[in-house]
Order: C-alpha cells, then sequence, then structure tokens
C-alpha cells in the first residue's frame, strides 16, 4: 500500500504553451496530484507536480504542448533511506559539486618564494622552486567529519590515491579518533584528479541507487580499476623534480634528461596510473598533446560508449580543443565534464599539461 497520496515527483519542460489555455491546464492538473508550480518562460515553462499517474500528467500536457526533460522519480523509495554524504579530494567543476552536494576539500601548498604574483599556473612558471604541499591533518578532518555528521547519517570519503599523497592515512587515523567511526567509511580511489572525480560520480550513483555503504564499497574497489587515465605533461621538469615516478634521484636525472631529448625530436611520454602509481605508460610520437590523447580514447579497448573527463593546468584552450575533436569525431564518446588540475597534484603537472580520464559508460550511469 502506498504511503504517500501522491507518491510521484514529476518536473518536466512543456514547449509552445498557449497562455490562454494556462489556467485549464492547471486544473485538470490538480484533479490529479498536487504541489504544482508552473514557472512561465515566455511561451515555455518549468513544471513541477505531485502525482500517482505521471503518465497522465504526461497525456494532459500533451495537449498544450510539446513535452520535454521528462523526469519522474519515486519519492516513496526516499522514505527511510538512510543519507550518506560525500567528502572528496577529487578535481570537478563547481556545477556538478553544487549539483549532488559534494564536499571538496582542498590540500595545503605553499611557495617558498613569497613576491610571485598571479594565478597558482602564473607563479609556477615564474618560481625557482616547486611549491611544499602537504595533507590535511588529522584535526582537519577531524572538523570537517564532525560538520558532515551533523547533516548526514553516514559519510563516505574518497581521496587521492595513498601511493602518491598521505592524504588516506591522514583521514583514516582522524576516523579512529571519532567517537562515531562507524558512520565514516574511507575509499582509496587510486586515482588522482579528475580519474578521482569519475570515481567519486561512481560514489555518488551508488548512493543515489540506495545501496548501503557496503555494497557502495565493495562496487567502487571494483570500478576503481576500470578507470584509465592518461596525460601528457608540457615541461617534465616538474615531475621530476616532484620525484612522483623516478625515486631515485640519479636514475631520475639520466631518465629526465633523456626525455627532454626525446621530446625535441617529436617523442613524448604518455603518464599513466598502475596501481594507484604514477608510470609511463608509453611513449607516442609527435607535438601536439591534444592528438596524442585523441589517439589514445579512440583506441580505447572498452565496450559500447566512453564516459570522458578532461583535466588542464593553465591551457584550457587545449582542453576545448580536445573536448571538440571528440565531439565531433566520437559518437560513441561523451566528455561529461572538463576541471582545471588542482595546485596539489598541478605542481608536479607543471603548466602545459593536458590529461583525460575515461570509463565504460556502462559502469557509469549519470544521475540528476
Amino acid at each position: 500500500m502506498s504511503k504517500l497520496k501522491y507518491p510521484f515527483d514529476v518536473q518536466f519542460f512543456l514547449d509552445g504553451l498557449n497562455q490562454e489555455r494556462l489556467k485549464e491546464m492547471k486544473e485538470e492538473l490538480l484533479r490529479i496530484g498536487d504541489s504544482l508550480d508552473v514557472l512561465q518562460i515566455e511561451d515555455a515553462a518549468r513544471i513541477h507536480i505531485h502525482t500517482d499517474d505521471p503518465e497522465k500528467v504526461k497525456q494532459i500536457c500533451e495537449k498544450f504542448g510539446e513535452v520535454s526533460d521528462w523526469a519522474v522519480e519515486d519519492m516513496e523509495s526516499q522514505i527511510g533511506r538512510e543519507k550518506i554524504g560525500l567528502i572528496t579530494t577529487a578535481d570537478l567543476p563547481q556545477e556538478i559539486i553544487e549539483k549532488y552536494g559534494i564536499r571538496v576539500v582542498s590540500l595545503y601548498y605553499d611557495f617558498p618564494e613569497k613576491n610571485l604574483e598571479g594565478s597558482f599556473y602564473e607563479k609556477l612558471r615564474k618560481a625557482k622552486q616547486l611549491p611544499i604541499t602537504s595533507q590535511l591533518t588529522l584535526a582537519d578532518f577531524a572538523e570537517i567529519y564532525q560538520q558532515e555528521l551533523e547533516k548526514f547519517d553516514y559519510i563516505l570519503v574518497t581521496t587521492l590515491s595513498s601511493t602518491f599523497s598521505g592524504t588516506f592515512n591522514s583521514a583514516s587515523q582522524a576516523r579512529e579518533w571519532e567517537e562515531n567511526r562507524e558512520r565514516i567509511r574511507l575509499v582509496d580511489s587510486f586515482n588522482v584528479t579528475i580519474g578521482e572525480g569519475l570515481f567519486v560520480l561512481k560514489a555518488n550513483q551508488l548512493i543515489k541507487e540506495g545501496k548501503d555503504l557496503d555494497r557502495i564499497e565493495e562496487e567502487l574497489i571494483v570500478f576503481r580499476n576500470q578507470i584509465k587515465i592518461y596525460g601528457v605533461l608540457g615541461d617534465l621538469k616538474f615531475i621530476q623534480s616532484g620525484g612522483r615516478v623516478f625515486k631515485n634521484k640519479v636514475l631520475s636525472g639520466m631518465i629526465g634528461k633523456l626525455i627532454n631529448f626525446l621530446g625535441k625530436i617529436r617523442i613524448r611520454p604518455i603518464l599513466t596510473l598502475k596501481d594507484g602509481r604514477i608510470t609511463i605508460g608509453g611513449i607516442k610520437f609527435g607535438f601536439s598533446p591534444v592528438s596524442l590523447l585523441f589517439s589514445l580514447i579512440k583506441k580505447a579497448d572498452c565496450e559500447g560508449k566512453l564516459t570522458i573527463a578532461i583535466g588542464y593546468t593553465d591551457n584550457f584552450k587545449e582542453a576545448e580543443a580536445l573536448k571538440d575533436k571528440i565531439n565531433s569525431n566520437l559518437p560513441q564518446a561523451e566528455v561529461l565534464f572538463m576541471s582545471e588540475i588542482g595546485p596539489v597534484v598541478g605542481c608536479h603537472a607543471g603548466p602545459g599539461a593536458l590529461i583525460i580520464a575515461f570509463c565504460s559508460s556502462e559502469n557509469l550511469k549519470v544521475v540528476d
């Protein structure tokens, strides 16, 4: 038996609305629902209503105009569902963060040279020393946990790969301090920046599907191995100096010189992640990062459609060019979002870096 008189939340656009018949349409809709809200925009309207018969709503409105952007939510499925909040270190565009209510936490960085001016990447180009980076402290995470536990029954925390940063370790230790630690679940994304962005959107999908924390964690651990990420750097000196690929300084210097030489003759290394660690995934011929990354997407071994994220530093136009090339040439691919790479990863990637992350669209469903 239905617990609500009108259990379905229906929202849609109605184009070509006849203003003279607006009152008639409202009267018909209110016979089969309540909470009716009609926002008029010239000859169109955004309509919201609660009803027990969504199809009847559509039939009525089709008499008054053209229905589009149809969305139905079963409100009864939300009754008794546990509320789970998301905390992440991922790079995501602001519209996605706001749409899904994701809490994004930023790590710390500090330039030793205090007289630098401009944006982060402008400072990075001028700096003689890389900025010093550090993860959030235990006290930082403790405060974040307390704030989010006031709003949610549980919180799910995703971090950039524990092989890249100590953030996961700090978050784990802070959880052990928390009295309500059983309400906090941590999952290492084994990824960075926009790759972690896809990871957290998968987490959001699982939450919207009503999965519990145990099931969400299980599915995320499987999904993190399905994300592919590749990057082309503008200047390898930044990742060499940061020691994220070659830990041995002598080896780093020798290989760095070789790679920089290869770059001058149009041969570029492609960086990727393997088991959460940054490594060289191959060598490609060509100067253009757009063409190099496009060729990788074109050859991607994924069944069906691809869902793609693009990350950039101070080269937004290149990111736009890559997006346009994908949209124009690969109908089986969709660019879900583009995002600037944050400072902590960006100080190692350096100015001019361009990154793609992707997975099969079958494994990541975008939810409203």
